[in-house]
């Protein structure tokens, strides 16, 4: 049978394979004949989803040791599973074989994690100072052996704020109850943040710290008591602020009209409030 598909240039091919999972490329597109191999093995852009598909620890396994061959061409990369609790071991597993991640992992752009516990995460953070093209991140974490003081929150804040000048977009959510409080001490960290949006679920956070040192923030998302995020913005507005969605449990018109006066830039404002009055 012709094969078409070989008969197409490079850049094309790699175009068709951004729409294919890496799995199927790994294991069925590259088994096509020498040149699609070829072909594949060098393709770019890399997007792994270490999720359901590899539920068996020995094909996750396998999976991770080919991932050497291909690890400088992976952008993106999630660990990311809500329904999977085995997800803590998978990232440390994962973590652990890549001790040297910044030349292994050289253009990771976005990396997505669930499950994460306070041991994962202290094993895993020195790693991410190496991943200098991360631009995007997203965390879920609970409530396991988690440090009072400072909250788990705040920990993982201060870290991506000092270890990943890069990072443009930030996404931080926890199933613990009530909201933990992350509290951020701009005089520890090392530079301004690049960060341009901020989606922070049920999370409390001090608006004037974070506003300090995100002066380039554009976007921000995040559940919070009202009486502190008036007085923040009040006395630290975020000059940059365009889009803002917040949840109240009770808010005023009266409040919103004060929220909205301190932001001049603000393009899109979305609320949810069980009672407005």
């Amino acid at each position: 049978m012709y094969d078409q598909l070989s008969t197409l240039p490079v850049e094309l091919i790699h175009k068709i394979l951004d729409y294919v999972p890496t799995f199927d490329i790994l294991t069925s597109v590259w088994l096509i004949n020498k040149r699609l191999r070829t072909v594949s093995l060098a393709y770019p852009r890399f997007r792994l989803e270490l999720t359901c598909s590899f539920d068996k620890k020995k094909i996750f396994y396998q999976l991770c040791t080919q991932l050497v061959n291909i690890s400088s061409q992976v952008v993106s990369l999630a660990l990311y599973d809500l329904e999977d609790e085995t997800i803590p071991d998978k990232i440390s597993y994962f973590f652990g074989r890549s001790n040297t991640f910044n030349s292994t992992f050289s253009h990771l752009q976005s990396l997505h994690l669930s499950h994460v516990n306070y041991n994962v995460w202290d094993s895993i953070k020195t790693q991410l100072v190496s991943l200098v093209a991360l631009t995007a991140t997203s965390t879920n974490y609970g409530i396991y052996e988690q440090p009072q003081t400072p909250s788990f929150a705040s920990i993982i804040l201060m870290d991506l704020f000092n270890f990943s000048p890069s990072l443009k977009r930030l996404s931080l959510a926890t199933i613990d109850y009530p909201y933990p409080i992350a509290t951020i001490d701009p005089s520890r960290t090392l530079t301004a943040s690049s960060l341009e949006y901020v989606d922070l679920s049920c999370i409390e956070i001090d608006l004037k710290s974070l506003f300090s040192i995100t002066p380039s923030l554009h976007s921000f998302t995040s559940t919070v008591d009202y009486n502190i995020l008036i007085s923040n913005i009040h006395e630290h507005p975020s000059v940059n602020l365009q889009r803002l969605s917040i949840t109240f449990d009770g808010v005023t018109f009266k409040i919103i009209e004060c929220l909205l006066s301190s932001m001049n830039c603000l393009a899109h404002f979305t609320l949810v409030a069980e009672k407005v009055h």
